[in-house]
């Protein structure tokens, strides 16, 4: 029995070594999935954040500029709202292409107009 048991052992400590070194790999490849899922997650908030600081400067740009300029062009306005926002956006780390804070300045605009006719309508409402 002894002697079954010393040709025996060698091989099952091999195994169990073998069966060890598999759960480490399978630990640290899990690590490595979650690392990857925590970044994405982190990467998608930062993202959110940063649209929603993003929409709320290209807002307030076009506020400053519908209130500072109320006698230019429309078109000063927006270069000037442009330019309020793209210096905020820089200031805070954001950076993107003319094309989409037009767009953001522009929705702002529209936002503006549309609550504004929708208080007029409500104002006429009540009379």
């Amino acid at each position: 029995m002894q002697s079954i048991w010393d040709q025996v052992s060698p091989l099952l400590s091999g195994i169990i070594v073998e069966i060890i070194k598999l759960l480490c790999v399978l630990v640290l490849a899990g690590f490595g999935y979650l690392q990857i899922k925590a970044k994405a997650s982190i990467d998608t908030m930062k993202n959110k954040a940063q649209r929603e600081l993003f929409h709320k400067i290209c807002d307030e740009a076009f506020a400053f500029a519908e209130a500072t300029f109320k006698n230019e062009s429309s078109r000063n306005k927006m270069n000037k709202a442009f330019t309020y926002a793209s210096s905020k956006l820089s200031d805070v780390g954001i950076k993107l292409s003319v094309e989409e804070i037009t767009a953001a300045i522009e929705k702002a605009c529209l936002d503006y107009n549309a609550n504004k006719n929708k208080t007029l309508k409500d104002g006429d409402k009540a009379s």
